[in-house]
């Protein structure tokens, strides 16, 4: 079965603690489905409240490889799906690569294996 990784994320800036207007952002973030992979992964994530998000892929260099998605997400359950593909529409080169999760003001990594 998929294992999960539960964590909590600050919106706003600094640490949240005591200060005004801080939200926490509830986030449950999917394993990488299938990874390794040939083609297309499919991630899934679930925030506790509305945020922005942001999703990129990046390089084990930490150079953006693609953005998956990007804008305000409201609090629930989402897909979202990379197709393999830089920012140009050519295939990834096979490697690893990490999909940064942002939510709010906190950030969070998945690794996934592309093969050739």
């Amino acid at each position: 079965g998929a294992i999960l990784d539960t964590f909590t994320l600050l919106k706003g800036v600094g640490s949240g603690v005591g200060e005004p207007g801080a939200a926490t952002v509830g986030l449950t973030l999917g394993l990488p489905q299938p990874n390794p992979s040939r083609g297309t992964v499919h991630f899934t994530y679930e925030l506790g409240i509305e945020a922005p998000v942001r999703v990129q892929v990046l390089d084990v260099a930490g150079r953006r490889v693609n953005d998956l998605e990007v804008g305000q997400r409201a609090a629930g359950q989402h897909l979202f799906t990379w197709d393999g593909l830089n920012a140009r529409g050519q295939r990834a080169v096979p490697g690893v690569y990490f999909v940064r999760f942002l939510a709010g003001a906190g950030e969070r990594r998945t690794r996934v294996i592309v093969l050739k």
